[in-house]
């Protein structure tokens, strides 16, 4: 039971957290009157992939000689390859739907013509 409790204090921790950040992204681009498209693509992808970035920097400055390297670069390669790779597969998928649904409208509107 505590498990679950645990879990559900963390998921609401995190909603809070994301909505917080999510305003002080937009409150930041009004101030520096950057556009809203900037706001989205530039600084929500920094605040985003900042943690990630200060793990790699925090092991490769202070971990225990070739193995924070190694915990170094592997966070550098890493993450970015997963997000590219997923990046990549979800936008082909979606590519590939969309063509086939068009090609099916155009079927469909091809054989509605003939036949009326």
């Amino acid at each position: 039971m505590w498990h679950f409790v645990l879990l559900i204090a963390c998921a609401v921790a995190i909603y809070l957290s994301c909505e917080w950040f999510v305003n002080a992204v937009e409150w930041l681009g009004h101030r520096l009157k950057v556009g809203r498209m900037a706001v989205g693509t530039v600084l929500a992808a920094f605040g985003t992939a900042l943690p990630e970035s200060v793990v790699t920097l925090v092991a490769v400055t202070s971990g225990g000689g070739e193995a924070g390297k190694d915990i170094g670069v592997g966070a550098a390669m890493g993450g970015p390859l997963a997000l590219a790779t997923v990046a990549y597969a979800v936008t082909g998928i979606a590519l590939l739907m969309t063509r086939r649904s068009r090609a099916r409208a155009r079927i469909l509107a091809g054989a509605g013509g003939s036949s009326a």
